[in-house]
């Protein structure tokens, strides 16, 4: 009777042990509870998990758009003899404007490439001078480099760091 006992016990710690390693062992979804903003993927990286943001976010959650990290007023020193402030704000999604650009009192629009770096496409401001450029962040500096292409044909190549 006292064996059968012990028999009886050693069975159900066995079979509990079982079911403990079989249960404990099954993996999980990683992403099972990951939420990402502005059509973010959710993606399996081993037993991590993040969001794989489209174009234009970033962020844990895909949750900032690239613009934020660009707006502000800045003040900036170009290699063209020049010292300014200019403010980048939103214009539209993935596009910045540059206020009082190479300090000609102006404004150009700039479009995101990346979450660090912009293009500015030709354009054309009020005065007839035709902009082109690009630039990059990196923590609170921008650098900017620009043509701007005066009515009578001459141009000024120019680069300007500004600092926040």
């Amino acid at each position: 009777m006292k064996t059968r006992k012990i028999s009886s016990v050693i069975v159900l710690v066995i079979a509990f042990l079982g079911f403990s390693v079989l249960t404990t062992g099954c993996s999980t979804d990683p992403c099972e509870d990951v939420v990402c903003l502005n059509n973010g993927v959710p993606t399996e990286d081993g037993d991590d998990c993040f969001c794989a943001c489209p174009s234009g976010y970033e962020g844990e959650d895909c949750g900032v758009e690239w613009t934020t990290k660009f707006l502000g007023t800045y003040s900036g020193n170009d290699d063209c003899g020049f010292t300014y402030e200019s403010t980048f704000t939103k214009d539209d999604f993935n596009k910045l404007r540059v206020s009082n650009a190479g300090g000609f009192q102006v404004s150009i629009t700039a479009d995101l490439t990346s979450s660090t770096a912009f293009n500015i496409p030709n354009q054309t401001d009020a005065s007839g001078r035709v902009w082109s450029g690009n630039g990059t962040i990196s923590a609170s500096t921008i650098t900017l480099n620009y043509v701007v292409t005066f009515s009578d044909g001459t141009s000024d190549s120019c680069s300007v760091t500004y600092t926040k």
